[in-house]
């Protein structure tokens, strides 16, 4: 009776060890052939995921300071005189139009966007915010879809500091 429970616990036991060992070699290798995949931009190029390096550090402290140089800039205009600035619009559609401005970082402009085809013409107004390293304007929605057709739209950027103009061509559909 001995005998047959000390070989019955020697294969449970070198059972035990040969499974284990397997998940081990198993698990090996898996991180060894493992290759995560790595992530895109919308436009397909790969993402870099590692820390910044000193150069970047570097140029983002050098953009900082230009940020803070141009609010400097536009909060000692003495003059009142406006300057130039670009106005991207991101999104324009028979619902509404996105934009915001470059060149400028500042609070309370006017966004403006216009939509004409013939003798159509819808005008929204928006208010300008700061975003990051510019100024955003808030989405401007129009009253009731544009009809099918070519359209212009128009989009105005307007403050104490700056002003700029965009124009885009829509087709509806």
């Amino acid at each position: 009776m001995k005998k047959i429970r000390r070989s019955r616990r020697k294969y449970v036991i070198w059972t035990a060890a040969i499974i284990l060992a397997a998940l081990v070699v198993s698990f090996a290798g898996y991180k060894l052939l493992y290759k995560p995949p790595v992530p895109t931009t919308v436009d397909g190029k790969p993402v870099n995921l590692k820390p910044a390096t000193t150069e970047d550090k570097a140029q983002a402290d050098a953009r900082k300071n230009e940020i803070v140089n141009g609010e400097a800039q536009v909060k000692n205009n003495p003059s009142g005189s406006t300057k130039q600035s670009a106005i991207i619009i991101t999104e324009a559609n028979d619902s509404g139009v996105r934009a915001y401005v470059t060149g400028v970082f500042e609070e309370g402009g006017t966004c403006t966007a216009t939509a004409t085809m013939g003798s159509q013409i819808i005008t929204k107004t928006s208010e300008g915010f700061q975003n990051a390293s510019y100024t955003q304007c808030a989405p401007i929605s129009w009253s009731t879809p544009l009809g099918a057709g070519s359209w212009s739209v128009k989009v105005t950027y307007k403050s104490t500091t700056t002003e700029s103009t965009q124009s885009k061509t829509i087709e509806v559909k």
